[in-house]
């Protein structure tokens, strides 16, 4: 089923994203996607994710009309409880298109622009982040690169999320019950307060 989804091709070690991304393109493709994902390995579900991740601009594009994508937030949201951190932290940087400084001056990120503009891009961010942070957080013996880059990616996601305007920002089909948590040790409490009001303004909560 892998490799059928994959276009992989006998011997070949990495395959290309052009099959993948085609399935991605039609209806019946992502929901059949979302069925096969709990048959996979990790490691193959893992990838599938990955390659959603890097290709996501152009899927939300694509899906624009159909709006499928957030059937696949369910599979996705369960297998990040199967991953490693150094995981998440990869994909996080694949849904952000990283690696970037988050220190140096911000800027045009239209891949990040396109994944918060979108609810399905904005909801598996936010769920990434959530799990990113519980692992970070849960395991002291998390190595001192591992850390720093688990903080570039949490420095990043708040600016572009205080920056981006609220009418830009899509509405999350969920947001994660540690929002608070989530951001408290990146972000000033004035800031924290923004990005939870400027959150739950756009899911609709009052």
């Amino acid at each position: 089923m892998y490799d059928n989804l994959r276009g992989k091709l006998p011997g070949q070690e990495r395959p290309s994203d052009d099959h993948f991304v085609q399935i991605m393109c039609i209806r019946k493709g992502k929901r059949m996607v979302a069925r096969i994902l709990p048959f996979l390995s990790t490691e193959q579900a893992a990838d599938i994710l990955m390659t959603t991740a890097r290709n996501l601009p152009f899927l939300i594009k694509k899906d624009a009309q159909d709006e499928v994508l957030p059937c696949l937030l369910s599979p996705f949201s369960l297998l990040l409880y199967h991953l490693p951190s150094v995981t998440v932290t990869s994909l996080l940087q694949q849904l952000m298109n990283l690696p970037q400084s988050a220190a140096a001056p911000a800027p045009s990120n239209p891949h990040l622009t396109a994944v918060l503009q979108n609810k399905f891009g904005l909801s598996l961010l936010l769920v990434a982040l959530s799990r990113g942070e519980d692992l970070q957080s849960s395991d002291p013996a998390t190595g001192s690169a591992e850390n720093n880059q688990w903080t570039e990616v949490m420095f990043m996601a708040t600016r572009e999320l205080l920056r981006i305007p609220q009418a830009a920002l899509a509405k999350p089909i969920s947001i994660p019950t540690n929002l608070v948590s989530l951001f408290s040790r990146y972000v000033d409490r004035q800031k924290l307060n923004l990005l939870e009001t400027k959150l739950q303004l756009v899911q609709g909560i009052r």
